[in-house]
């Protein structure tokens, strides 16, 4: 059981905040102690990461009321604050400051998570062995640049067909402040490689963009981008190197963002703010 006062609720050791499968509208903060994020993966459970003071969690509840999809654990006494979904898009409304740090942990978030998925796949010779004689899943319109790309449903979760997740996308016509113009990169050219520095930001104006990782030798396809769609986010926002390879499955033309124009973009919108925030939470869901 909980504690509550005026500055948040206070758990003890092994309360449970949270169930996977249970409902909820609010996100939380902690104020001090540690939480564990963890789901099951069949009868087995996985801890996805472990939570200190100043992080967050339930973040999902801000963008929809679908079930949540891991387990909230106190380790130790911890005190957090629990914001709900309608505090928190009024009061960020006009400060995009906590939704800059929100996507800065988000992004991290989805790091770590892609982390821990890669290590558990890695180790479980089992599931190796099946991605790397899996047989490939090309879409017709992208057979040729997608022929030795295997989308793994246990490696990368729902598929981004899922019909139960919606993948929002920007309006082609958003205002972006960019002084940069559209690069054209023609099928089958790589747009970046894993491992890279990265420096920019993609939106995808025309054509699409395959994303893929390699695990045991195979290409794994992550997600399959078009118009409306933005990638590359990652190395920009955490300043880490690309997790992953991007390349053109079609004639594309895609807008570049740096770092600065990132931040002034979601500094003086808030609507692009929100959006960014729902993207990448709908990306980690679907995980």
């Amino acid at each position: 059981m909980s504690d509550i006062d005026l500055f948040g609720s206070v758990f003890n050791h092994g309360d449970v905040i949270f169930e996977q499968g249970s409902h909820g509208n609010s996100m939380f903060i902690i104020q001090s102690g540690a939480i564990e994020i963890s789901c099951l993966r069949g009868e087995e459970k996985v801890v996805i990461t472990l939570l200190e003071q100043g992080e967050f969690f339930g973040e999902m509840a801000l963008i929809d009321s679908r079930p949540r999809s891991a387990t909230a654990i106190a380790l130790c006494r911890t005190r957090l604050l629990s914001v709900h979904r309608d505090s928190f898009f009024s009061q960020t409304k006009f400060d995009t400051t906590v939704i800059l740090q929100l996507i800065n942990s988000l992004c991290r978030r989805i790091e770590r998570t892609n982390g821990l998925l890669r290590f558990l796949v890695m180790s479980d010779d089992k599931l190796r062995s099946s991605i790397a004689s899996s047989e490939s899943l090309p879409s017709p319109e992208m057979e040729k640049s997608s022929e030795n790309r295997t989308r793994a449903e246990s490696f990368e979760g729902p598929s981004s067909s899922d019909p139960e997740i919606v993948h929002p996308r920007l309006p082609v016509n958003f205002p972006w402040a960019s002084d940069q113009a559209a690069v054209t990169y023609y099928r089958e050219d790589f747009i970046f490689k894993e491992g890279d520095d990265g420096d920019v930001m993609y939106i995808v104006v025309k054509g699409h963009v395959d994303i893929y990782t390699e695990v045991a030798g195979r290409e794994i396809l992550l997600n399959r981008l078009e118009a409306g769609d933005f990638f590359g986010e990652m190395a920009l926002v955490t300043g880490n190197a690309r997790t992953a390879t991007a390349v053109a499955t079609s004639d594309t033309k895609l807008l570049t963002i740096s770092n600065e124009q990132l931040k002034k973009n979601l500094s003086a919108n808030s609507e692009l703010a929100f959006f960014i925030v729902k993207v990448l939470i709908t990306r980690l869901r679907a995980i």
